[in-house]
């Protein structure tokens, strides 16, 4: 995440930001990489029922070939974005031991508050097509075999819905932080009708009733999470446990991100893709490309 905070897009950065949106979907078309897709049409109210379902079948095309999709147009405010941007920048400016007060539950299930970089582990999982088949089909992990245990250096804080009781929010105390409970919460809702217009559109490709998925994702069970990559030394990556956002598994409906993460294209193995603008991947149902 950089250090320097973010300004307003002057009206020649939004030129530029056009033209090289259109210089990615004529490279996508191209070179058959991580499609771009319009998700205007499918938003507006007012657009004919059939450049909705284009755009519906356009995303769930690039789910089952390549399990990415660039959405452009998805209807997050950008000042709303930069806002949350602009909250994660003074949250991981704050001293170490102020970000403590929020922590981060000793147990790896409980994804809710501050971890400090490196306490973080991913686990690298490895399947066979059938055990694959079966993971997806009933999110049982039983019979996957760890490949290897890596410290991610980064620290992370991680928040969802005030009324799970499974999972609770872990807040900084009151008057420590103000207004950052607030924004996240904010944002956390937001995101989360973004979440049923994609599942809206989903359903819409597969030919079924616009609300098909929405059954299974009425509560709301999401996770905003901030991130920031602090500056190590160069030797701490040549440590075979230690590494930045390595490759693992992850077991949820999709997730997104904008800026900062890579994408290796099966079609073009070796190489890898950066993401610059909002994109999505579902790991579910079973033919969609889990990454």
């Amino acid at each position: 995440m950089p250090s320097q905070p973010r300004k307003g897009i002057t009206p020649q950065q939004k030129l530029v930001l056009t033209t090289v949106v259109s210089m990615l979907q004529s490279a996508a078309l191209a070179t058959n990489l991580v499609p771009v897709v319009d998700f205007g049409p499918f938003i507006d109210p007012t657009s004919p029922a059939e450049q909705k379902e284009k755009a519906a079948k356009e995303i769930l095309q690039s789910f089952q070939e390549i399990g990415f999709v660039y959405l452009i147009n998805h209807g997050l405010d950008a000042d709303k974005i930069d806002g949350m941007f602009g909250w994660s920048r003074k949250l991981f400016d704050l001293p170490p031991a102020v970000k403590e007060l929020a922590p981060h539950p000793p147990s790896g299930t409980h994804h809710r508050g501050y971890s400090a970089p490196g306490r973080e582990k991913v686990k690298q999982l490895s399947e066979s097509s059938r055990q694959l088949a079966h993971t997806r089909a009933t999110n049982d992990v039983s019979n996957q075999a760890e490949s290897g245990v890596i410290r991610d250096i980064k620290e992370s804080f991680e928040c969802g819905r005030e009324d799970n009781e499974e999972m609770p929010n872990i807040w900084f105390p009151d008057g420590v932080f103000p207004g950052f409970k607030e924004a996240c919460l904010d944002f956390y809702w937001t995101c989360y009708e973004t979440e049923k217009l994609i599942l809206k559109a989903l359903a819409i490709g597969y030919n079924l009733p616009d609300h098909y998925f929405l059954q299974d994702h009425s509560k709301a069970d999401n996770q905003l999470r901030l991130l920031h990559y602090p500056s190590i030394p160069a030797s701490m990556l040549q440590d075979e446990k230690a590494s930045r956002i390595p490759s693992h598994t992850d077991f949820c409906s999709m997730t997104d991100s904008i800026g900062g993460l890579e994408v290796e294209d099966p079609k073009h193995s070796g190489t890898f893709i950066v993401l610059f603008v909002t994109y999505w991947v579902l790991i579910t149902p079973t033919d969609f490309h889990a990454l």
